[in-house]
């Protein structure tokens, strides 16, 4: 009868609806495995730039898209190396400002509805948003005048720009020509947003929103 045909339709609809729902999470990666290498590439990096750094992982559990997991490593490997570069201080500097001689890199992950939100925040230096304006003058992306004029959230915005840079010196990990831009524009590739917040003598934190759904 038509009834039992379109019984036998909700009830294929409902199976292939649990089928697409366990293809995509076989699909998925563990946040954990995504970020399994990075301790010792922190470590690797701030060694040879006479530091010391631990890196602190939450939600390791949380499932990530294949073919955003896939993409997402590097940004990550970036923001990290970017944490123990900039914002991670020597013991010393630490020390003397109260704090543990060891940095601390923290990476998180949770689902926001349609969304993933993932974490990079360092207990280090933070972002000087004067020195920022300052050092956008001098490399000439910037008049005087516009940079005094800039509020605080325009100003953290100038470690966007391509091809700027706060490095005062090339070391092992910073001041390469690599900058934040790869990160905005890789992240902005997959449909998502980077916000930044930052205290000056506590720390900075890179936030990135990204849907769950990538083409």
């Amino acid at each position: 009868s038509r009834a039992d045909v379109e019984e036998l339709m909700k009830r294929l609809g409902t199976r292939n609806d649990e089928l697409g729902r366990l293809a995509s999470r076989l699909a998925a990666r563990p946040f954990g495995e995504l970020t399994s290498t990075l301790s010792d590439d922190a470590t690797r990096w701030a060694t040879k730039d006479q530091k010391r750094v631990e890196v602190v992982m939450s939600g390791r559990e949380v499932l990530v898209p294949a073919r955003l997991a896939e993409r997402l490593g590097g940004v990550l490997a970036h923001l990290v190396r970017n944490a123990v570069a900039h914002g991670i201080e020597n013991p010393e500097d630490r020390q003397a400002a109260g704090k543990p001689g060891d940095g601390v890199v923290s990476l998180t992950a949770r689902h926001r509805g349609a969304f993933v939100v993932v974490e990079v925040a360092d207990d280090g230096r933070g972002i000087d948003a004067d020195r920022l304006r300052h050092r956008a003058v001098a490399q000439g992306f910037v008049t005087a005048e516009a940079a005094a004029a800039m509020s605080h959230k325009d100003a953290l915005e100038l470690i966007f720009r391509p091809g700027f840079s706060t490095a005062a010196e090339v070391t092992t990990t910073a001041g390469r020509g690599v900058g934040m831009d790869i990160v905005r524009t890789n992240v902005g590739r997959l449909n998502g947003e980077v916000e930044v917040w930052t205290e000056p003598g506590m720390g900075t934190r890179f936030s990135l929103r990204l849907p769950l759904t990538v083409l």
